[in-house]
């Protein structure tokens, strides 16, 4: 009887020292489980994408705007002010389609291969310049979702190509980030034409980073904004 006392005291003892070690044990196998099962997870099929839509944005055109006209390509206008930003990355993000029934505005298409894209920046004030025009779809656009029934375009603006009017046959591509530099103010105009069904402009913008992070990510973060001029 007193060998089964002894016995079960011990037993009381140790039990919780196991139970310690189980638990320890446990998860440690939980967490190789997860590790394991995170390190499986399959990688985005659009990283730069995913990258620049979570810049800082420049809305140049959104919800269908149309107009109003400032010109024969039908452009949509707007200024703004580059307050404090050295621009460190900068990217045109396009999403648009065509209305080929005018009697459903739901019944949309991807833009076709005689569409045409129009971004024009200009800088304002002494030592002004304009850069940009008629987008070329040459294979530098960067990979983005796709859609059924609407087209979507990714550009790096360091490496655009572009022609400076439609029927110029002379093809640029560079870095046009300079006209929104730095503590300038900049126009910028922008279009989507063809023939054949309305333009639908779900879309236009800049997406950038600047790259004084601790004067644009520092207690005053405005101080770094690009933003519209009324």
């Amino acid at each position: 009887m007193l060998k089964y006392r002894w016995s079960l005291s011990r037993i009381k003892a140790v039990v919780p020292g196991m139970l310690f070690y189980g638990a320890v044990i446990g998860i440690a196998v939980y967490l190789q489980f997860f590790n394991d099962k995170a390190s499986k997870l399959p990688e985005s099929q659009y990283p730069d994408y995913d990258r620049v839509m979570n810049m800082q944005v420049i809305p140049l055109a959104v919800n269908g705007r149309k107009g109003p006209a400032v010109d024969s390509l039908n452009t949509i206008e707007r200024r703004f002010k580059n307050i404090n930003c050295e621009i460190d990355e900068a990217y045109l993000f396009i999403h648009a389609a065509i209305n080929v029934n005018l009697f459903n505005p739901n019944d949309l298409i991807p833009l076709n291969s005689g569409a045409n894209m129009y971004v024009q920046l200009a800088s304002l004030g002494e030592g002004s310049e304009t850069l940009g025009g008629h987008i070329i779809r040459d294979g530098r656009e960067l990979l983005a979702p796709e859609s059924i029934n609407s087209s979507v375009y990714l550009y790096s603006l360091k490496d655009i190509s572009y022609r400076p009017t439609r029927n110029d046959p002379t093809k640029e591509g560079r870095n046009i980030t300079s006209v929104i530099g730095k503590n300038k103010e900049f126009r910028t105009r922008v279009s989507i034409s063809f023939s054949g069904g309305d333009r639908v402009i779900h879309n236009i913008s800049i997406h950038y980073t600047c790259k004084d992070l601790e004067i644009c990510h520092g207690n005053d973060f405005n101080k770094c904004l690009i933003k519209p001029i009324k």
